[in-house]
């Protein structure tokens, strides 16, 4: 991995979020921190080596001028003890847009630049203070809008999946050592272990490994959200459960049944999960063009679904229409709600003839049944969860630790099959290398330039 010359810029950005606030911070990491920061202060209140950790009360002002900017709280951090490794300052202004720019402006003037998106943290994962998946979990906790996501950011901001990948990439490594002495050796030389020992090996590790990798569908849940589309009949009460959980007004209710044409996505925070919330078109069998239209983009959520509502309307008999959706519905993960509680049951209204159990009689208007949606909602979330502290959360680890499964099953099959360790030890290797993509041990300038083009500026 070749180093950018420009790594040994002195860096400066906002750190707080742009625009009026009570404060705001503006980051400076580098070699000249110190030097470029005093340029801006008086003469007898300057930062030192003796002042890390400790605030400064102090002013900025413009060298050129001496007009006073702000008056200003500096901390100053030795590299050794700072998120960057490197000597790091931190200018905590008052929060106006004009000072917030002057100090950027002056500090530029006095030798530093303006940082590129994620630089802040680059510049820690190149120090070596966090690893690649501890740098993309500071990303996930910026972002992060609800408990769930907040909790496993900060698991893994703590180093769980650096540590377990860690653990897994150790064993192969030490498997691959064992194959490779053998290969520098005859036969006379050292005692071959057997093939079946190396398939033992071979196969603990690959469990572990899938033990992580199959924790990824509840990793993007806890990231990105929970898809949850709320399906029936037209008229089945979908957009009036869409506004009852979203305790406002987000979709158009009407007694005109086919109103929902198309798909209404909202985030709600459910019990600390992120819920995408989807409001779909009435699914019914129908020859109109935009409403067929609008009942094949259910069916799609419905695939991509990570949680089901199905609506059944206590007010409507059951219909074709209904156990179609039931047949679709096979093998998914869903609820079954029986709609308008508050209404007279259809006398033909009668799912448990057709092995339809609803799980919860609701009423959107009266409120009936809602908060035990919502607790039920949380618990079929948390029981996609397979128990890994270490979370897979994005598609550049689950491939990682995809291609390093791949690598090690070709080594077992060719050990199970008697092949020489020439051919096992070359699969070993890959397997190793991949794991070493996770946490940066192994990577490219274009992969690290990706994932910290993501960050905001000043992180």
């Amino acid at each position: 991995m070749a180093i950018d010359p420009r790594e040994d810029d002195t860096i400066v950005a906002l750190s707080t979020p742009p625009g009026l606030g009570g404060i705001a911070v503006v980051r400076l990491s580098g070699t000249e921190s110190v030097s470029i920061t005093n340029k801006l202060l008086p003469s007898n209140k300057r930062i030192s080596a003796k002042s890390h950790g400790k605030a400064l009360v102090t002013t900025i002002s413009d060298p050129s001028t001496g007009d006073t900017i702000d008056e200003v709280v500096v901390t100053f951090f030795r590299a050794q003890h700072s998120y960057t490794t490197e000597d790091l300052v931190e200018i905590s202004c008052h929060g106006g847009e004009y000072v917030q720019s002057q100090i950027l402006y002056l500090s530029t003037n006095a030798g530093a630049r303006i940082a590129e998106p994620g630089e802040f943290t680059k510049r820690a994962f190149l120090g070596g203070r966090i690893d690649l998946s501890q740098a993309e979990a500071v990303a996930d906790l910026i972002s992060a809008k609800v408990k769930s996501a907040h909790r496993f950011s900060i698991l893994q901001m703590q180093g769980a999946l650096k540590e377990r990948t860690s653990s897994l990439r150790s064993k192969i490594v030490e498997l691959s050592a064992l194959i490779e002495a053998e290969l520098d050796f005859s036969d006379d030389e050292i005692t071959p272990t057997p093939k079946n020992v190396i398939a033992e090996k071979i196969d603990q590790v690959l469990i572990g490994i899938q033990q992580v990798s199959g924790n990824y569908g509840y990793g993007k849940i806890i990231r990105t959200g929970a898809i949850v589309p709320i399906i029936g009949k037209p008229n089945a009460g979908k957009s009036s459960l869409l506004n009852a959980l979203l305790a406002e007004e987000r979709a158009i209710v009407t007694e005109t049944p086919g109103t929902t044409t198309d798909i209404i996505e909202c985030p709600v925070d459910i019990e600390g999960f992120l819920v995408r919330l989807i409001d779909t078109a009435g699914i019914r069998s129908t020859s109109e063009s935009v409403e067929k239209l609008g009942v094949d983009k259910t069916f799609e959520q419905i695939r991509s679904a990570d949680l089901i509502l199905w609506l059944i309307d206590k007010s409507s008999p059951i219909e074709e229409d209904d156990l179609n959706i039931y047949a679709e519905l096979k093998n998914r993960n869903y609820i079954v709600l029986e709609s308008k509680s508050d209404l007279s049951r259809h006398k033909s209204f009668n799912p448990e003839r057709h092995d339809i159990k609803p799980d919860l009689a609701i009423s959107s208007q009266t409120g009936d049944g809602l908060h035990e949606l919502s607790s039920d909602i949380a618990t079929k979330l948390r029981s996609l969860d397979a128990g890994e502290d270490a979370l897979i959360t994005n598609a550049r680890q689950a491939a990682a630790f995809s291609k390093s499964e791949k690598a090690l099953k070709r080594a077992l099959s060719s050990t199970l099959d008697g092949a020489g360790n020439e051919f096992i030890s070359v699969d070993i290797r890959d397997a190793m290398i991949y794991l070493g993509e996770i946490t940066g041990e192994i990577t490219t300038d274009d992969v690290l330039n990706e994932i910290f083009s993501r960050f905001c500026i000043g992180k």
